[in-house]
Parts: structure tokens; C-alpha cells; sequence
């Protein structure tokens, strides 16, 4: 019983959230969730980058 009540109020909250919010709040929270994405991407990025550095500074390189 509990569950369905809750899944009920889920299935609403976010479009209610967003129907009592200002344009002006509606596009801050745009904003500002494209720059979250876009750090997390750069992050991935770096740690990419870090994690290959990592494994070319342990690899033998032999000369011929």
C-alpha cells in the first residue's frame, strides 16, 4: 500500500516542481545542469587521460 502511494506522488513531483517555478528559475536550473554534464564529461575526460599516462610511464620501452 505504502509503495503505490509513493510511486503515485513520484509520478507527479517533477512536472508539479517545474509547473511552480518561474521561466527565469526554470532556465538558471537549465544552466546550470548543462554545466554539470559537461564538468562530469571533462572530468571523465582527464581521468582517461590521467589513467593512460599512468600506464605509459610503467611500460618498458626497448630501443632497437
Amino acid at each position: 500500500m505504502a509503495v503505490a502511494l509513493g510511486r503515485r506522488g513520484g509520478l507527479k513531483g517533477g512536472p508539479a516542481r517545474a509547473a511552480a517555478l518561474t521561466a527565469a528559475q526554470r532556465s538558471r536550473q537549465a544552466r546550470e545542469a548543462v554545466k554539470q554534464r559537461w564538468r562530469n564529461r571533462r572530468l571523465a575526460v582527464f581521468m582517461a587521460l590521467l589513467k593512460a599516462q599512468k600506464l605509459l610511464a610503467g611500460a618498458k620501452i626497448t630501443r632497437r
